[in-house]
């Protein structure tokens, strides 16, 4: 028999939005996340970065609190609330003490539901926007993961930059991101998550009395295509004392069995210090400071295996010879 916390209860409310519920019994804290079914691979080269600037925009006014007041509700119980951008998805997340999970997702469903995407708001989110692109520049080790995707699905969605571009950052009014907020923000497209101590039909009760709402689509996304892989080496020269590296290859479909035995596969080769390379090629040669394995998950398309590594010039050749030897041993 399972245990209450292995278990998984589903519900559709009424306004269409799916609520997966798992118990935390030993919890005194909760966590609900809305997750939206957009990333940047939906996106056009014209509203390149709309996904990562929505998920910004959502912490701004809705038709109830400003954006400090917002801040201040959930803080005041000891609560946070944060997001992410993904290339397949979107999602906001709120953590509180259980006994305020109520204030918690009343918070969610009014950033998700009502935002007023304010054309002064939008204005000023840009430079915000355009500041954190800077900072992925000047930063090797988020430049270099860009720069994999951008050669590695050039001419496809995938390949673009998450945070978008400055001409795209720059161009965002209140009627484009509010056309890009009524394609995909709608019931059909998003999922609520909560985990806690509480039984199902009482959380199930508290997240419909804020989200049993009906939010249709308001017209038709982009239509995704599966991307053309290239393969060879791209280099990028910049003026860096060690060289950041990350090696590429085509990996399994993704099915659950297969997305598993990728993950196993990747930490054991690379996934933590005790992985084979770490032992090997950091703690017993010591040709780097910094290499990891993981997988890269993506829908509708074969996964890809990466290795990342941070070393000086000279141990390349040697790390990628280390490399192939651990990778021809499995």
């Amino acid at each position: 028999m399972q245990e209450p916390s292995q278990i998984v209860h589903r519900k559709v409310l009424p306004g269409g939005i799916t609520v997966l519920f798992q118990k935390a019994p030993h919890t005194v804290s909760a966590s609900a996340g809305v997750f939206v079914r957009v990333g940047s691979r939906h996106e056009s080269s014209k509203n390149a970065g709309y996904c990562h600037f929505l998920e910004h925009m959502l912490f701004k006014d809705t038709a109830k609190r400003s954006a400090k007041q917002q801040a201040e509700d959930i803080e005041r119980v000891g609560g946070f609330t944060n997001a992410a951008t993904s290339r397949e998805y979107t999602y906001f997340h709120v953590t509180v003490a259980g006994k305020h999970i109520g204030i918690g997702l009343e918070l969610l469903a009014e950033m998700i539901y009502e935002p007023l995407l304010k054309q002064s708001d939008i204005d000023n989110e840009a430079g915000v926007i355009l500041e954190e692109l800077q900072g992925y520049e000047d930063s090797p080790e988020d430049y270099i993961h860009d720069f994999y995707y951008q050669n590695f699905f050039p001419k496809n969605s995938l390949g673009r930059d998450i945070i978008g571009t400055r001409e795209s950052v720059s161009g965002v009014t209140h009627k484009s991101i509010l056309d890009f907020y009524d394609t995909y923000y709608h019931t059909e497209n998003m999922f609520l998550s909560i985990s806690g101590n509480f039984e199902p039909d009482e959380i199930f009760t508290i997240a419909a009395k804020y989200f049993n709402r009906t939010r249709v689509k308001k017209r038709e996304g982009n239509s995704l295509s599966l991307p053309k892989k290239k393969w060879g080496y791209f280099p990028k020269k910049k003026k860096l004392e060690q060289v950041y590296f990350i090696l590429g290859g085509e990996g399994f479909a993704r099915e659950f069995h297969n997305a598993s035995s990728a993950s196993l596969f990747t930490h054991i080769l690379g996934g933590g210090t005790s992985s084979r390379l770490f032992q090997k090629v950091r703690e017993e040669k010591g040709l780097c400071y910094h290499i990891t394995a993981y997988p890269l998950l993506l829908m509708l398309m074969l996964a890809s295996i990466v290795l990342f590594v941070l070393l000086l010039k000279k141990s390349l050749l040697l790390v990628w010879r280390l490399f192939r030897t651990k990778l021809n041993r499995f």
